[in-house]
């Protein structure tokens, strides 16, 4: 947990660049052309612009995160 902002810390939101890390390995870099790649930083945003997660078991809204998350969970074997 971070406890921070408890001590009035405010964390200036990051907006990464991922364009090299994302495409390194593209034959065809053209295709990045019409691609923005800027993402804010997830631990910056403040949690009312956080609508969902986009994850391989598909778009997952905030309000379900935690309960699919423990599926997962078990899905790779952890047992609760």
């Amino acid at each position: 947990m971070n406890t921070r902002p408890i001590y009035g810390y405010k964390k200036e939101l990051v907006i990464n660049d991922l364009e090299k890390k994302l495409t390194k390995e593209w034959h065809d870099k053209s295709l990045a052309e019409n691609i923005n790649f800027k993402a804010p930083e997830l631990l910056g945003v403040e949690t009312k612009y956080i609508r969902g997660f986009i994850t391989e078991k598909g778009i997952i809204p905030t309000e379900q995160m935690f309960q699919v998350s423990l599926e997962y969970y078990k899905e790779l074997g952890g047992a609760i």
